[in-house]
C-alpha cells in the first residue's frame, strides 16, 4: 500500500496532467484532419492553462496545494495558513483602496457594495466586481472571512441565523435556498444561484445585518 502523503493535491494534479496528455497524444495519431488539428491544440494550450491555474493558486492559496501530512507539525501547517490569510486580507485592502478612486457612474455599472456597519461600527463598506461570484454562495464565503477579519468570530454556514444581507432600496432581506425550501437529510449548505437569481444585481448596496444580538 502507497504511503498517504503520496496522494497530495500536488501528486493528483500531476496524474491527471499526464494521463490527459498521454490520452490526448494517443488520439492524434488515430485522427486526422482538423480533428487532429484541434487536438493538437488542445495537447499545447491545456499545459499552459493549467500553468497559469497552478500559480494563480501559489500566489494566492499556497496552503491548498499541499497535504496535511506534508507539513512536519500541525503548528507548521496552521502557520502557513496563516500567512496565507494575511497575504489575501493585504490583497483584499489593496483592492479596495483601487476601487474607491473609481467614478461613482462605473461603481454602479460593474460592482456591488456591502456595508459592514454592523460589525465595525462605521460606515465603510467594501466594493466588489460583480463578476467576481459565479454564485450566491461565492459572495457569502467572501463576507465570511471579511467580517471574521474585522475581529469579530461568526460560524461558518451561519447564515440566516447569525447575520443576514438586506437590500438597501427594497428593504427586502436575501434568504439562503436553505431556508427557502425545507432541508433534507445530507442536503448541501451551498447555495449556488447566481447573484441575478437571488436579486444582486450591479449597482446594489446591501447591508450586513447581525441576528444575534
Amino acid at each position: 500500500m502507497p504511503d498517504q502523503s503520496y496522494f497530495s493535491p500536488l501528486f493528483i494534479i500531476g496524474m491527471f496532467i499526464t494521463f490527459t496528455e498521454l490520452i490526448a497524444g494517443y488520439a492524434i495519431i488515430k485522427t486526422q484532419g482538423i480533428i487532429q488539428r484541434i487536438l493538437a491544440f488542445f495537447v499545447i494550450a491545456f499545459p499552459t492553462f493549467i500553468a497559469v491555474l497552478f500559480f494563480s493558486f501559489l500566489w494566492f492559496k499556497p496552503a491548498n496545494l499541499y497535504a496535511p501530512k506534508d507539513f512536519n507539525s500541525d503548528e507548521s501547517f496552521l502557520s502557513l495558513h496563516e500567512m496565507s490569510s494575511k497575504s489575501s486580507q493585504k490583497l483584499r485592502e489593496a483592492f479596495q483602496k483601487v476601487i474607491t478612486e473609481l467614478p461613482p457612474q462605473q461603481i454602479s455599472n460593474k460592482f456591488i457594495t456591502v456595508s459592514f456597519h454592523a460589525y465595525n461600527n462605521t460606515n465603510n463598506a467594501l466594493i466588489y466586481p460583480i463578476y467576481m461570484f459565479d454564485s450566491f454562495q461565492a459572495l457569502l464565503n467572501e463576507l465570511y472571512f471579511s467580517i471574521n477579519s474585522t475581529g469579530f468570530k461568526i460560524n461558518p454556514f451561519s447564515y440566516g441565523k447569525e447575520w443576514i444581507l438586506i437590500e438597501r432600496n427594497t428593504g427586502l432581506s436575501i434568504k439562503h435556498m436553505r431556508n427557502i425550501s425545507p432541508r433534507e437529510s445530507g442536503m448541501s449548505n451551498v447555495d449556488s444561484r447566481t447573484l441575478a437569481e437571488v436579486g444582486i444585481t450591479a449597482g446594489t448596496v446591501l447591508d450586513i445585518i447581525r441576528l444575534d444580538n
